[in-house]
Order: structure tokens, then C-alpha cells, then sequence
């Protein structure tokens, strides 16, 4: 081929049209859609920056929960370890009470008990110790024995007079009963009616009873009041004695 000028002014006019047909009808759509595309692509790597964000923030938040829930558990743990402390002290002082109590109602029972025993005991012994004494006095007692307890109580009759005269004094007439552990002889009687009517300072009625039980001597009764001088009324005031001292 010859080349000519006007051959290649047309081919460059021809390049430059299709260039511009190119751009017109080509160059500018692409363009178009390669900057949405990058559009596209930018807004979805914005779209994922803050889906990470939310992610982290979701993490974060996530870990801020659980650390809280772990505090919250730990905080927990240490009121219920207290609860159960407190609880388990006042258990113990509680069953201390009771064992305490347990304890002063078994000593209590123990002392009484105890208390029973020495008293049955006492009382045992005393009344063994008085029939002992009853046994000998019956061997040793007789009617010398018995007159003997029987002038001691005319001597002390003034013991009886307060007695005799307030009843007296109230307008009745004195009676005395007089028990004794042998019969009476009547002049024995009559001294002691004589006697009694000379403190009371009146007349007076007796009754005489015979009591062998009394082993020896004569115990006279005015209204309420006893004046015991026998044998078997001083065993028992040494019993009474004797459960006073013991």
C-alpha cells in the first residue's frame, strides 16, 4: 500500500471518531459501574467495619455481662458462706442452750434425786436408830423407871400452868387427860389431881388412860397442848432432833 497523507489523516480522523464513540457510548457506562461498583465495595467494607464494630461492641458488652455475672456469683457465694456461717453459729449456740438446759435439768434431777435418796436414807437410819432404842428401852423399862419419869413431872407441873389458866380464864373447866404406862395408885392419883388443881388454882376433872407403848413415864393433854414425859415421847423428840441436825 502507498502511503499517502491523506491516507493517514483519515485513518487518524477514523481513530479519533472511534475514540470518541468509544467514550461516548462505551467509556462512560464502565466508568459508571466500575464507581458504583466501588461504591458498592466501599459501603459494604463500611457495612463490615461496623458490623465488626457491633461485633466487638456485642463482645464487649458480652464480657461485661459475664464479668459482672461472675461478680455477681462470687458476691453471692460469700453472702450465702456468711448465711451459712451465721446460721451454723447459731445452731451451735442454740444446741449449747439446750445441752446447757439439758444439763441443769439432769443436775436438777440429780440433786433432787440425790436430796431423795439422803432423805430416804436419813429417815431410814433414824427410824432404825429410834427402834433400836425402842428395842432397848423395852428391856431396860419398868415401873421403877416409870415412877422415876413420874416425880420428874411433878417437878417441872409449873410448865403447864399458862395453859391451865388461860382455859380458865375463858370461864371452862380444866380437863386433863393424863395417859400413862402403868396404872395409877390412887394415891399417886390424888397427889397429882391435887397438884394440878393448886396451879389452876380451880377444880379440875381427869381422865386417866394406860398406854404400855410408853414404855415408861406420863403424858398429860390440856385442850391442844401435850406435855409429854415418857419414855417413847423423848425417842421421838430425838428423832425430831435428829431430822434437824442431819
Amino acid at each position: 500500500m502507498k502511503f499517502t497523507i491523506w491516507t493517514f489523516l483519515f485513518q487518524v480522523i477514523n481513530f479519533l471518531v472511534l475514540l470518541f464513540i468509544l467514550k461516548r457510548v462505551l467509556y462512560r457506562p464502565v466508568k459508571e459501574i466500575m464507581e458504583k461498583r466501588r461504591r458498592l465495595i466501599e459501603k459494604e467494607m463500611q457495612d463490615a467495619e461496623s458490623t465488626r464494630s457491633e461485633a466487638f461492641e456485642l463482645k464487649r458488652h458480652y464480657e461485661e455481662k459475664i464479668a459482672t455475672f461472675r461478680e455477681a456469683q462470687v458476691q453471692e457465694r460469700e453472702k450465702m458462706q456468711e448465711e451459712i456461717a451465721d446460721e451454723r453459729r447459731q445452731l451451735l449456740a442454740r444446741a449449747r442452750d439446750e445441752a446447757g438446759t439439758l444439763i441443769e435439768k439432769e443436775r436438777a434431777l440429780f440433786d433432787a434425786e440425790k436430796k431423795r435418796v439422803e432423805k430416804t436414807l436419813k429417815e431410814n437410819t433414824i427410824a432404825m436408830a429410834c427402834e433400836a432404842s425402842m428395842n432397848v428401852l423395852r428391856h431396860i423399862s419398868d415401873e421403877e423407871l416409870h415412877r422415876a419419869a413420874y416425880r420428874k413431872l411433878l417437878r417441872n407441873l409449873g410448865n403447864i400452868v399458862p395453859e391451865m389458866r388461860r382455859i380458865a380464864a375463858e370461864g371452862n373447866q380444866p380437863g386433863v387427860e393424863i395417859v400413862t404406862a402403868y396404872e395409877f395408885t390412887d394415891e399417886d392419883l390424888s397427889v397429882l389431881k391435887r397438884n394440878l388443881e393448886h396451879l389452876a388454882e380451880r377444880e379440875i376433872t381427869l381422865k386417866v388412860t394406860v398406854d404400855r407403848t410408853l414404855l415408861a413415864g406420863v403424858k398429860i393433854k390440856i385442850s391442844d397442848k401435850v406435855y409429854d414425859a415418857t419414855l417413847s415421847g423423848q425417842i421421838g423428840m430425838m428423832r425430831e432432833r435428829l431430822r434437824e441436825v442431819s
